[in-house]
């Protein structure tokens, strides 16, 4: 498949370096949700390369090949890397070694967009709360807010299963054995597993609400219903006592991240684009997805769990300044709209 699309990058690394001094300006090291079973939510500093390298790692990503194969692909060096260890070009060429936050919960991308934090007047930022009422966290889907438009934010999808894992192993290793490769070839065909990662830019639920963008532009008393229940979560959040006028709720616009699984199952090998209007959960079902050849390559990607990596926030976005004044004025203005909307 031909690339579709630029890297993922931030080359002067703005937008991490944003967000790395906004996750230690907060102490929002800690994110709390009452929709995650009352767990603490912790993000942890990695290199992404490295995390990609345990992602394809033969022994993490079991699809039952020769193990002579297997201590091929961790010797292999890594482009532009001193590490060792298999990542397919594509890979390497798209998710680059760079420092970004990795979430340690499953559903760290609903938590991490779902998130926000309030200033009061005089007083510091608070830690970073979850709207845990708002219907954009109960069954959050990613791929209905990241950006997939060419030409706005890079993106980039690749998934193999484990037919396609040995074909780009076998075409890097070199030098392994014909009963090597006949027996992981075996192995592969018996193995029903996947590696799928996403990376794009993630817009925030609730600025889209406090905003009217996305799903939220469309003015029917359906999605409307629903941004008054995503704004009013907001405010249900902050304590009775914080809830003054002057109280400034610091929303994101949007997010950059990477989201990655080998635990998954699919059809798909190769890099591909974002068919039509994305599907039904990334984390939690599955998405149909079109190969960049067009016409009728329609892949089903599952998986049962994935992790998160945040790179950035506000990539090419500044957050417009919204108060509990603000926000409550919008929450009227759509109440005082609803009763004429079908």
């Amino acid at each position: 498949m031909k690339e579709f699309s630029p890297p993922l990058e931030s080359k002067d690394q703005l937008a991490y370096q944003r967000f790395d001094s906004y996750i230690k300006s907060v102490d929002s090291v800690i994110l709390f949700s009452k929709n995650v079973g009352n767990q603490y939510i912790g993000m942890k500093p990695v290199n992404l390369q490295t995390e990609m390298s345990i992602l394809f790692n033969p022994d993490k990503f079991d699809c039952n090949c020769d193990d002579k194969l297997k201590s091929k692909l961790k010797k292999l060096s890594q482009i532009n890397s001193k590490e060792l260890g298999f990542i397919p070009r594509e890979v390497s060429k798209n998710v680059l070694a760079q420092n970004v936050y990795l979430l340690d919960h499953s559903a760290g991308s609903a938590v991490l967009a779902n998130g926000f934090t309030f200033t009061e007047p005089t007083k510091q930022e608070s830690i970073r709360l979850i709207a845990s009422e708002s219907p954009t966290l109960k069954n959050f889907d990613e791929i209905n807010y990241i950006e997939r438009n060419k030409g706005v934010y890079p993106h980039f999808l690749y998934s193999l299963d484990c037919s396609g894992y040995l074909s780009a192993a076998l075409a890097v290793s070199g030098g392994v054995g014909e009963n090597s490769i006949k027996t992981s070839a075996t192995g592969a065909s018996t193995a029903n597993n996947a590696i799928v990662i996403l990376s794009g830019v993630m817009y925030s639920p609730l600025y889209q609400a406090f905003k009217g963008q996305g799903k939220y532009s469309i003015q029917d008393a359906k999605n409307q219903k629903e941004r008054l229940l995503v704004l009013e979560s907001i405010i249900n959040e902050i304590p009775n006592l914080s809830r003054n006028d002057a109280t400034k709720i610091n929303l994101n616009v949007n997010y950059e991240v990477v989201l990655a699984s080998n635990s998954g199952k699919s059809s798909l090998n190769g890099q591909a684009t974002f068919g039509g209007n994305g599907g039904s959960g990334f984390g939690f079902g599955s998405f149909s997805t079109k190969g960049d050849g067009g016409g009728g390559f329609n892949k089903n990607i599952e998986f049962s769990s994935y992790s998160t990596y945040a790179l950035g926030m506000n990539v090419g976005a500044i957050p417009e300044n919204i108060t509990i004044l603000t926000l409550n004025a919008t929450i009227q203005s759509i109440k005082d709209k609803l009763p004429n909307l079908n």
